[in-house]
């Protein structure tokens, strides 16, 4: 006996793997940026977004990676005070 499956059925299926991908990627993972290798100690300009590289995510140096509102990407090391200060004013 030979069965088929519904037309809902393979959405649900279809839907659930999509979903277990997203899960096993941790979904931000799909957002790629590029890896900062060095960087600065601080930065004139206003930030708009920060986001935190650790080693393992793809890129070996610990490290921010920080938008200014002119929209310019700079990465900044990770023992920076100033940026720092600047993350507990938020």
């Amino acid at each position: 006996m030979r069965t088929t499956l519904s037309a809902s059925r393979w959405i649900f299926l279809l839907t659930l793997a999509v979903a277990m991908l997203f899960s096993a990627s941790q979904g931000h993972t799909l957002i790629h940026f590029p890896c900062c290798y060095g960087g600065i100690l601080m930065m004139k300009k206003p930030i708009e977004q920060c986001f935190q590289q650790e080693p393992g995510s793809g890129c070996n140096t610990a490290a921010y990676l920080v938008k200014s509102l002119s929209g310019q990407w700079q990465c900044i090391k990770k023992n920076s005070k100033w940026l720092k200060m600047k993350l507990q004013k938020v």
